[in-house]
Formats: structure tokens, sequence, C-alpha cells
């Protein structure tokens, strides 16, 4: 805006050089809507690539972290943070495992940063819930659970 609040020369061309090309994009939007299509759907493909980069990268870097953790406390003979460290596994084992859920794994395994340091910080308490709600039933759950696991492992169909 100029003094007298009304535009400049060089600012109305300028608005006008802009209305005009965009008067041009919206007469060839059969050729410009297609390749601005695909360049929005590159950009969200690299941006999710990017993303799905970093999540791997830091779940890596937790992992690592856990596992010198874990290796610190049995060195040193540290019950509690055993403890601790045994239900981070456990629960991160299990979220390995809802990955390969059709459509929630893939969502859970974008949340996977966020979710291993909570099973770190609370997961002796979200196992000890888990089991006093599964009473006398832990023994069938553990059973089921071990023999998928020796089956996925093995191949068995």
């Amino acid at each position: 805006l100029g003094a007298g609040g009304s535009l400049s020369l060089s600012a109305l061309r300028q608005h006008m050089s802009i209305l005009k090309s965009l008067g041009y994009l919206w007469e060839n939007k059969l050729v410009f809507g297609p390749i601005a299509l695909l360049a929005g759907m590159l950009i969200f493909t690299l941006g999710f690539q990017m993303y799905t980069m970093m999540t791997s990268v830091l779940t890596s870097l937790i992992w690592g972290g856990v596992a010198l953790r874990s290796a610190r406390a049995v060195a040193n003979k540290e019950t509690s943070v055993c403890s601790a460290t045994i239900a981070f596994w456990i629960l991160a084992q299990l979220l390995e495992a809802s990955v390969w859920v059709p459509v929630a794994g893939s969502m859970i395994s974008l949340f996977k940063p966020v979710l291993l340091p909570i099973f770190l910080a609370i997961g002796d308490e979200v196992l000890k819930l888990a089991l006093t709600l599964l009473g006398e039933n832990y023994n069938y759950l553990a059973g089921t659970c071990a023999a998928v696991s020796v089956a996925y492992i093995l191949n068995v169909d």
C-alpha cells in the first residue's frame, strides 16, 4: 500500500500478473490439473517415506538404549530396573506382533516412537493390571502365544 492507503503501481502490476497466470492455469486445467495432482501425490509420498524412515531410526535408537539399560541392570543385579525392562520388552514384542494386523498395524507402526517410551515408563504397571484382569486365564493365553510364536518361527502351517 502506498502513503495514502492506495496500491502502488508496481504492486498493482504484480497482482494483475498473478491473476493473469491463474487465469491461464484455469483455462488449461485439463493439462495442469493432472500435473498438479501428480506433484501433490509425489510430495505426499516423499513426506510419508521420510516420516517412515525417521520412525524406524527413532525406534532403533530407543531399542538400543533400552538394551544397554537392560544389560547394565542385569550386570549390576538391579531387580527393580530388571522388572521394568522385562515389561518393556514384553510390550515391545506385543507391539511388533500387532504391526502384522492388516489395517491397524500400519497405523500402529507410525506411533512406535511414541509408544515405546510410554511402555518403558509404565510397562510394569500395565502388565500387573493385565495379569490381574486375566487371572487364571493367563496360563492358557501364555501357552497359546508360545505355540503361535513357535509356529511362526518354524514356519509351520
